[in-house]
């Protein structure tokens, strides 16, 4: 006759009171004759259940190339957005580059006393000065500026096309050495020949002064006669003043 433990089958030796194996106490005891334990022994063996590797294996397999699969999407992405920007950025620096090249064409400095283009006539700066008033009515008058003093810009304008030029006085502006604009003033009646509104015949030219009210400080000959019509194929001239 034999002694096993209730806990995990293993014959006890003697009047063990625990079980040399798994620890459980011997109290309560199945006695079974010869290697057959009892059936009721045999239900109490606790048996460690097999795991199922397989499963998980092929899960985390699944898990890593889904993941793979979203890098390389990501990564794919980032680098067609860094294209694309490279290319609006290289498109952006060839636009501005060629907006400069045209202004720089289209914006023509002439020196003092040489001929250059306004619209389809040409001019020439003849003097520059300034003055606190200005005759006019054969010296009847006197126009005096409420503040500051004349900008005196005498010039000639030749019309060298076969059509008649219309030439407005608005078309011109006194640019001061601080970028301020001053536009151009209208004297009527003056003794002196000031232009205002003229057509221009072809093969012709006129002479006369163009007139701003500056400040008393600005020297005028520091600033430039800017031209600008409504053309803008034209461009801008800039006359420089000494």
């Amino acid at each position: 006759m034999g002694r096993f433990c209730r806990n995990c089958g293993k014959e006890l030796q003697g009047d063990e009171k625990f079980c040399r194996n798994c620890g459980a106490e011997t109290g309560n005891v199945e006695t079974v004759s010869g290697n057959n334990i009892s059936n009721q022994v045999q239900n109490t063996i606790i048996q460690k259940p097999k795991k199922k590797k397989s499963g998980c294996l092929i899960v985390i397999i699944v898990c890593f190339v889904i993941g793979f699969i979203i890098a390389v999407a990501s990564i794919g992405n980032h680098s067609e957005e860094g294209k694309i920007e490279n290319e609006d950025n290289i498109s952006s620096k060839e636009q501005t580059t060629s907006e400069d090249i045209n202004a720089e064409e289209n914006n023509k400095e002439i020196a003092f006393g040489t001929e250059g283009d306004i619209g389809n006539l040409k001019l020439i700066v003849n003097s520059v000065s300034s003055a606190d008033s200005i005759s006019a009515a054969q010296g009847y008058m006197q126009y005096t500026p409420d503040s500051g003093k004349y900008a005196i810009i005498n010039v000639t304008i030749k019309n060298n096309t076969k059509d008649s030029e219309h030439l407005l006085i608005n078309y011109f502006k006194l640019i001061g050495p601080d970028d301020a604009e001053y536009v151009a003033t209208l004297i009527p009646v003056a003794d002196d020949k000031f232009i205002t509104i003229d057509t221009i015949n072809p093969n012709l030219d006129i002479t006369g002064n163009i007139v701003f009210q500056v400040p008393t400080d600005l020297a005028v000959e520091d600033c430039i006669l800017k031209y600008s019509d409504y053309d803008l194929f034209s461009g801008i001239s800039e006359f420089l003043l000494k």
